[in-house]
């Protein structure tokens, strides 16, 4: 057991533990043991693309560049 009684910091009824210098919800946090659920793989398609399609939108220019430097790479190679 632990200083405040409790042998499982998921079980302590006090959100402001401190269980050997650490609070409890930060414990949670780091080891990710608990919390986040994890999302439905349709769902995270769904972001996926709208985070792609928008970073393409946000940085276009620079994907031009790299792709037109790349095809001259290529074609002077041919």
């Amino acid at each position: 057991m632990h200083k405040c009684g409790h042998d499982d910091c998921f079980t302590c009824p006090f959100k402001d533990c401190i269980v050997n210098g650490v609070e409890a919800n930060e414990f949670v946090e780091v080891t990710g043991k608990r919390g986040r659920p994890k999302l439905d793989p349709e769902e995270r398609k769904r972001r996926k693309r709208e985070f792609q399609k928008k970073y393409y939108a946000e940085h276009r220019q620079e994907i031009m560049e790299k792709m037109k430097k790349r095809y001259k790479e290529k074609k002077a190679a041919v």
